[in-house]
């Protein structure tokens, strides 16, 4: 779909389809960090689902007590 600006965040807009149900996630360019997700469903029962992430800080925050374990893959 292209490339878009969200509060000065630029990010990039990817679309798929499968049967009656369309899908879109817009992810910003530099580190591929969700913006918006949308998703249409239509036929017999319609439904739209919208999110929207704001305020949010990448990775993992360590918290005192480990809720689980990281990968070995992951950075800590």
């Amino acid at each position: 779909m292209g490339s878009h600006v969200y509060g000065g965040v630029t990010g990039n807009t990817l679309v798929w389809r499968s049967g009656n149900v369309t899908s879109r996630v817009t992810v910003s360019n530099d580190d591929c960090f969700p913006l918006v997700t949308t998703t249409v469903t239509t036929g017999g029962v319609w439904s739209l689902t919208l999110s929207n992430f704001q305020n949010v800080t990448e990775g993992i925050k360590d918290v005192p007590v480990s809720v689980f374990d990281l990968p070995d893959g992951c950075p800590k």
